[in-house]
């Protein structure tokens, strides 16, 4: 009865890990598809109007707060992964993953308030 259930939590937290990594994956397909739409017609503007492209900066804060959200995600993923599969490879695994992301979420988010005027 318990190996039924340890199966069932296995079998749930394997759809929800690849609905969670799925949303992740669209949050940054969104922010490449906005991207290019506000690139190319900040483009189309420079090359009619001899404009230059002051934007750039915006892209990159807008780029690195999707990439946090989606990171969030990822991270979430990971960590219902972690539990409905509990074993001491994925635990290390999961808390390397962790740090590396919390890491590259620190960088992120410190650009962002920099570039905001709110340094730490």
């Amino acid at each position: 009865m318990i190996d039924f259930l340890h199966d069932i939590l296995r079998e749930i937290g394997d759809y929800l890990v690849l609905g969670i990594n799925i949303v992740a994956i669209i949050v940054i397909v969104w922010w490449f598809l906005k991207t290019m739409i506000i690139y190319g017609s900040a483009e189309h503007d420079m090359l009619q109007h001899n404009k230059s492209f002051n934007d750039f900066h915006n892209v990159r804060q807008e780029l690195a707060s999707y990439l946090l959200l989606s990171l969030e995600f990822v991270i979430a993923a990971d960590i219902i992964h972690t539990i409905s599969n509990p074993t001491m490879e994925n635990l290390i695994l999961l808390g390397i993953i962790v740090v590396i992301r919390t890491a590259i979420s620190f960088v992120l988010e410190r650009e962002l308030r920099l570039r905001h005027g709110k340094s730490t």
